[in-house]
């Protein structure tokens, strides 16, 4: 099941966020500062996040027993290409144990959903080259890629 998250749902979101991020330190080292991030941040991120909707939509993937096996960070832009709101991934992520199993695929269709359903002009998300995953799957779904370099500076 895919849902938006509530306030109940801190704890899995922190331990899925944790887990994700751990997959993801270990090749990228701009993403080092995260690991030593406590708990407490993590939990204002959330509570801010929910009290943004205009911002930020969050999702929690549960499995049939319903337990949190996965989760989606969607931003809300103003996209001037598209002249209106563009629905953009920024996190998905599903733990491994249940990958290959239609998950993503699902989740991605459940937000492209609610993007046409809500009247998003652009649904689009990102992935680092290296992300083989995530970018078989976003093929198999009829994405194209469009080359460009995501450069960052965190304040």
């Amino acid at each position: 099941m895919i849902r938006f998250c509530n306030a109940n749902d801190e704890v899995e979101w922190i331990r899925l966020n944790r887990e994700f991020m751990a997959e993801e330190i270990h090749d990228l080292s701009f993403w080092n500062e995260i690991e030593k991030t406590s708990d407490q941040i993590f939990a204002t991120t959330f509570r801010k996040a929910l009290e943004s909707p205009e911002h930020v939509k969050l999702l929690l993937i549960e499995n049939e027993e319903g337990d949190a096996i996965g989760y989606v960070n969607l931003m809300i832009l103003f996209s001037v290409w598209s002249h209106g709101q563009a629905l953009e991934i920024d996190d998905l992520y599903i733990v491994p144990a249940e990958r290959a199993k239609g998950i993503g695929s699902a989740a991605i269709k459940f937000c492209e959903n609610y993007a046409k359903e809500n009247g998003f002009k652009r649904f689009q998300f990102k992935a680092e080259e290296n992300n083989e995953e995530a970018n078989h799957l976003y093929r198999k779904l009829g994405y194209i890629s469009e080359k460009m370099d995501f450069y960052v500076k965190y304040l």
